[in-house]
This record gives C-alpha cells, structure tokens and sequence, in this order.
C-alpha cells in the first residue's frame, strides 16, 4: 500500500510480511518553518486507483470483466446515473488533498511548493489506436509484458476520464494553496502503454511486482526521467 495524501497528514498503518501492524508517523512533522522546499505527489492511492485498474481488468477489449462478469467496468461503478469513482474523487480524495496542502502551508510558510499530478495510464481518444488498446500476452514463463492493457475498449475511455478528474482536483487544491503545480500528465497522453515506444508508464506486466522497467501502471525509466524535465523547467520558471 502506498502512502495516502491522508497518511501524510495523520500516518498510517502497514502490515509487515510476519503479519504485524506497524504505525508509519505522519511525513509532514518533517516540516517546520525552517523547510525551503516541499515536493509532493498524491491522490491516486486515496482514490484506490490500483484497486480500480485491477478490477477492470477483462477478457477482450468488448468484455466481459474477468472479476465481476460484467460487459465493462464501468457498469460496475456508474449505475443510476451515479460514478462512485466520482464520488471518491470529491468526497474522499478532495478533503484529503486539502487538509495536506493547508498543512504544508501552514508548518512550512516560507517554503516554494510544488505538487505533482499524474501522467496518463490510459490514452485520450487522440491517441488510441483503431484497433483499440486491448493487449494481454503472456511469455513462455508466464510473466506479462510491460505493455499489456488488458481492458475493454469503453474502459480505456472512462478510465483516462477518471484520471482526468482526479488530475483536475490535483490543480485546483494546488492553486488554492499556493503550490506550484508539476503537470506531469503533459504531453502523456501519447506515451502510455498502448502507445508507440518510448513508453512512460507500464502496462500491466506483472500485477505490481517489479521489473526491469518499473512497476505496473507506475513510470518507466524514460517516465522518471520526464518528471525531472517537469521538475526542472517548473524550478527554473519560478
């Protein structure tokens, strides 16, 4: 589990691999007034995106989902004209990004801010192929490639609108506190997964677990590298 904008704030707690719970303090008693800088990139483990990718994971790019049955997950978390990941994004992860941001300002007035948003796992229409995105091949010793999508065609579509969102609500709370925001969902659109090489984030590969590239649905080497760009122009900028 990876650290939430709320864990920052109030710490968390972590099971070890003994199955014992260990309390991780809150990371902004770091800062105190004396702090000249504060980098931060958070919201998507709030939202539960992880959770939300593996449960849209489906059998062909027109379904169904392998973990409900349903044609797209989208029908799992919209129904009645209600998008629970909507929901989330307003009631849990909007609260959550606010109460971290006032209280970096407020423990570290006289740092420079800056706030991450994330780039895209899932391309925009622009830069989804004809054939769609669907892709799950699996090698001789059964490990995924770094490329795999394996989502329905409408998925991929309502999934880059739900990070859309959440990138959305990252700029508002960055704005209203200061931050200086680090898009680096700029220019993403066209170096997802299911994009022409190079590549800045992976696909499936291995359910998380690492490789030679990263983790699944995190950055590549090439995707690091472009967060530094971003990290750079933004500091020379301001």
């Amino acid at each position: 589990m990876g650290a939430t904008a709320r864990g920052m704030v109030n710490g968390q707690d972590r099971t070890d691999s003994d199955g014992k719970t260990i309390h991780i303090p809150p990371q902004i008693n770091a800062l105190n007034s004396s702090t000249d800088m504060v980098l931060v990139s958070a919201g998507g483990t709030d939202l539960g995106f992880s959770r939300v990718i593996i449960s849209c994971l489906a059998e062909s790019g027109k379904g169904p989902v392998a973990e409900t049955g349903s044609r797209t997950c989208r029908q799992d978390y919209v129904k009645n004209g209600h998008d629970e990941l909507d929901r989330r994004i307003t009631d849990v992860v909007g609260p959550a990004l606010d109460a971290l941001y006032g209280q970096i300002s407020a423990r570290a007035p006289h740092a420079r801010k800056f706030a991450y948003d994330y780039p895209d796992l899932f391309p925009d229409r622009a830069n989804t192929p004809a054939a769609g995105c669907y892709a799950f091949t699996t090698t001789g010793t059964g490990d995924l490639k770094e490329t795999d999508m394996p989502f329905t065609d409408e998925d991929v579509v309502y999934l880059h609108q739900v990070q859309d969102k959440l990138n959305g609500l990252i700029k508002r709370e960055a704005e209203k506190y200061g931050f200086t925001l680090l898009p680096a969902s700029s220019r993403s659109q066209a170096r997802t997964a299911c994009s022409a090489a190079p590549h800045w984030v992976n696909g499936l590969n291995a359910l998380g677990a690492p490789d030679r590239n990263g983790e699944a649905f995190h950055p590549t080497r090439v995707g690091i590298a472009h967060y530094v760009d971003v990290f750079k122009y933004a500091t020379k900028k301001n």
